[in-house]
């Protein structure tokens, strides 16, 4: 459901982290201009 993009030690990036990030910037971004 959520594959790891890529891993540092025991910490896991996925791909629905990203989505999520990416959500959380792009907001902040549109909501600052």
């Amino acid at each position: 459901m959520y594959p790891v993009l890529f891993r540092f030690g025991s910490f896991e990036v996925t791909t629905f982290g990203v989505m999520v990030a990416l959500g959380a910037l792009v907001g902040l971004w549109v909501f600052r201009r």
